[in-house]
């Protein structure tokens, strides 16, 4: 695993978009260093398929831009980074299985399957439709997950934010999210109650 955060954060991108679990220009991940207080966030308005190291935009805890063009949902990550005090990475994805299977209203309840289980955990929060990349948004989310202690969260009609040591285990956990909600539907569409 590439220790440099800006490597990181294009390898999990990449990946991302590999899975389907974003469009081109969809989704973002950050990676927080609480020695120096630095997050290092993926840009905004850049083809994700396309990101390099150079890229990466830099910010501090209290939303300063320093480098680059950060994602428009740097809030976000900022609120997590500031009420999660394990949390080291953030990502965030639209996954299409999840989406559908919140406006289904299906109980994702990850302990159902080891799969789910053992990469997202105990829980999913859920966050009612909120403007995205507002503070408004980014203050739900946050305190939803401290309060609940989920890892991940459905936001509704947009997609999901998962935190972790690392990028990798935040996109394993939405992973772990997708395969939840595409079991459900496929139960769900062959009739059976979910």
């Amino acid at each position: 695993m590439p220790q440099d955060p800006r490597e990181q954060l294009v390898e999990t991108m990449q990946l991302l978009y590999r899975r389907g679990l974003i469009n081109l220009y969809g989704g973002n991940a950050s990676t927080y260093d609480p020695a120096t207080g630095l997050i290092y966030i993926t840009p905004s308005a850049t083809p994700k398929n396309k990101l390099k190291p150079d890229d990466i935009s830099l910010i501090d805890i209290h939303g300063n831009i320093l480098e680059g063009n950060p994602s428009s949902e740097y809030r976000l990550h900022l609120e997590i980074y500031k009420h999660i005090n394990k949390a080291r990475s953030v990502v965030h994805a639209h996954l299409p299985y999840t989406v559908a299977a919140a406006e289904l209203d299906l109980n994702l309840d990850p302990t159902r399957y080891v799969e789910s289980k053992y990469t997202v955990g105990e829980c999913v929060a859920r966050i009612p439709r909120l403007p995205s990349g507002t503070q408004e948004l980014a203050l739900a989310t946050a305190q939803i997950l401290f309060k609940t202690k989920c890892k991940t969260a459905i936001l509704e009609g947009h997609g999901a934010v998962a935190y972790a040591e690392n990028p990798f285990k935040a996109v394993d956990t939405l992973e772990g999210l997708e395969f939840l909600a595409k079991v459900s539907i496929i139960l769900y569409t062959a009739g059976r109650k979910i």
